[in-house]
């Protein structure tokens, strides 16, 4: 599972590059481009990740031009749950604005495998539904589900699950969960008609401008991602803990061998009965270091890994 945003790098770029969360990210530019077309900025002013890890997206005014931002995966992720947390409403967004959730290739083949998720009323100030569920084509019938994101609410996942034979899409109250209760379900919807294979396509979020036109409000605006999570189809097998290794200062390493873009959950014990927290894990390789320096002085020492929904 993929829980940072850091994983993620400003589009439309220039070479240049800065560090977000240990993962290298790439820095946007300029022309106007689609969608809109818009023009895309490489500057932090549109794209910043603060010290909570949340990614910021500015739409900003410039010399009279309107600038937008995108950030595009360094991957491909594949079959698995996409999810989206977001930590600003969507109910009272300028009419003008869209966020984009989606996976997109350059190669045209299935509609360039694009999967959304779009929140906007598309000029439609008046539209009671702020979002929709997409498989593009979006103007083939039965390829768009329109949805109401409640007002007031600012924390939102918005999610779909890529099968080989089906995506079912969902939008819950809160953070990411993998089976949540009714109550936080706010919609759901499942398409069937025509599946994109996978390939070379990469996870974007873009926050731009619908037709290029300025916000009704004609402000600045800002929209904030919590986080990106992605978890494979299927289960993980289980870790396998390798190369222990107690220095002199009574700490321990040891690997964590699991399966990548799996989440995992460190545990101790000193008696096998009551297991402690040490910390969660996401498999970026196969093999992780793990180091526990709460370790010194207890004697007998247990350690366990378990794998996370």
């Amino acid at each position: 599972m993929v829980s940072s945003v850091g994983a993620l790098r400003k589009s439309r770029a220039p070479p240049s590059f800065c560090q977000s969360k240990g993962r290298k990210v790439q820095l946007g530019s300029g022309a106007p481009v689609g969608p809109g077309p818009n023009r895309f900025s490489d500057s932090d002013e549109n794209v910043f990740v603060d010290k909570q890890g949340r990614l910021h997206l500015r739409i900003t005014q410039d010399d009279g031009r309107w600038r937008c931002a995108e950030v595009v995966s360094n991957r491909s992720f594949g079959l698995g749950t996409y999810g989206f947390t977001i930590d600003s409403g969507i109910d009272d967004f300028d009419p003008n604005v869209v966020l984009g959730l989606f996976t997109w290739s350059d190669d045209p083949a299935y509609a360039h495998r694009e999967i959304d998720i779009e929140c906007s009323r598309w000029g439609n100030g008046a539209d009671m539904n702020n979002a929709q569920f997409v498989v593009q084509p979006f103007d083939t019938v039965g390829h768009l589900a329109r949805y109401a994101v409640p007002a007031g609410l600012t924390n939102t996942t918005h999610l779909f699950v890529w099968e080989t034979n089906q995506v079912n899409f969902q939008c819950q109250i809160g953070g990411f969960d993998p089976a949540p209760v009714p109550v936080n379900e706010i919609t759901n919807w499942s398409y069937t008609l025509s599946v994109p294979q996978t390939g070379d396509e990469n996870v974007r979020i873009n926050f731009w401008l619908f037709n290029g036109n300025p916000p009704v409000g004609n402000s600045e605006l800002e929209f904030i991602i919590k986080s990106f999570e992605f978890v494979p189809l299927g289960s993980a097998q289980p870790a396998v803990l390798s190369d222990i290794n107690i220095p002199a200062d009574g700490s321990v390493q040891f690997n964590i061998n699991g399966q990548t873009d799996w989440r995992y959950d460190v545990q101790a014990s000193t008696n096998l009965q009551q297991w402690q927290d040490l910390g969660t894990i996401l498999a970026t390789n196969n093999a992780m270091p793990f180091v526990d320096n709460s370790s010194a002085g207890l004697g007998a020492r247990f350690f366990r890994v378990v794998t996370l929904p």
